[in-house]
């Protein structure tokens, strides 16, 4: 039997956890590029640099 290449390897890059967060803010109506929260005396987003909204999987 041949192997299979069958998830060992993703057809386009992984999504990140910050990716999932924006997607779930995005969900709730909130736009995740404005949620901040303090911390350190400074504002911080919740999804960092790095978190983009799934669009295939909010349409």
């Amino acid at each position: 039997m041949p192997p299979t290449t069958l998830a060992t390897t993703p057809s386009r890059s992984p999504p990140r956890s910050t990716d999932l967060w924006a997607t779930v803010l995005h969900k709730l109506g909130l736009d995740h590029e404005k949620l901040t929260y303090l911390y350190a005396g400074r504002n911080v987003r919740l999804t960092d640099l790095h978190g983009n909204v799934w669009k295939d999987l909010v349409t």
